[in-house]
């Protein structure tokens, strides 16, 4: 298993307890992984996710906030023809209202490229946006010339997270690329830090996201932060019309995690 895998894993198992941060991580997905399509007058809406421990995370955050959801399955078009994930929403006036609190879609139902700064305004929904995004498009490689990167449709949405993380403490650059844009760090140091935000390493039992103010170091599994006994943490499109759905083989359900 790779480090992006198990990271990916350990944020998945992250559960936020509170509205808002539901709200923030949700909104990190579908801006990171989320693809448009108009289908007879309705719109709908696919998050595209590469591991069935975050289809069960985007499955549990929609059903809490009471908006209907469909998982399906894949073969991704790869030599080794892995398995992707496809949630599908259609929305309706209740999806309409939760993607709009989120900060996915206008009053007029049009996605938006980047949330309002609202939908961060604490910092613990800034830790599940930084979460969501690197559940939704987040990659970790190393522990040798370590490299974390966020991929986005635009410069402007990598900008967004950069900025988030910003006003966390941590850093991240931005680049532009062709077809796309990622925010990203270098470093056990940089990369720790981005991490430790996103509660990577820190208990899983409650609410409230905490950092130790030293770095998270890296071990034969990834990165790892310290933590206090005493602490807690957060359990916490761009619009990518662009993006072309993939054939779907299956179809069905899978229960929250």
């Amino acid at each position: 298993m790779s480090l992006s895998d198990e990271l990916r894993d350990e944020l998945a198992q992250i559960a936020p307890e509170r509205r808002c941060c539901r709200l923030a991580e949700l909104s990190a997905l579908f801006h990171s992984s989320g693809a448009w399509h108009l289908r007879d007058g309705s719109i709908a809406v696919h998050l595209d996710l590469i591991s069935s421990a975050i289809a069960r995370r985007a499955f549990a955050l929609l059903r809490d906030l009471g908006v209907r959801s469909e998982i399906r399955t894949y073969p991704r078009r790869s030599f080794e023809q892995a398995t992707r994930y496809q949630l599908h929403v259609t929305v309706d006036a209740k999806a309409h209202a939760v993607l709009r609190e989120a900060g996915v879609l206008s009053s007029s139902g049009a996605p938006l490229e980047v949330p309002p700064k609202r939908v961060v305004g604490r910092s613990c929904c800034r830790s599940a946006y930084l979460r969501g995004a690197l559940l939704g498009a987040g990659s970790l490689s190393g522990p040798r010339n370590p490299h974390l990167e966020i991929r986005t449709g635009t410069l402007e949405g990598a900008r967004f997270v950069q900025d988030v993380a910003r006003r966390a403490d941590a850093s991240l650059a931005t680049a532009e690329r062709r077809g796309h844009a990622l925010a990203y760090a270098k470093g056990h140091d940089a990369i720790g830090a981005v991490l430790a935000v996103a509660g990577a390493g820190t208990p899983r039992s409650s609410s409230k996201s905490t950092r130790s103010s030293r770095p998270c170091a890296p071990t034969r599994t990834g990165w790892r932060t310290p933590t206090r006994r005493t602490s807690s943490a957060s359990r916490a499109p761009r619009t990518a019309s662009s993006r072309r759905s993939a054939p779907s083989a299956s179809t069905h359900c899978l229960p929250s995690s």
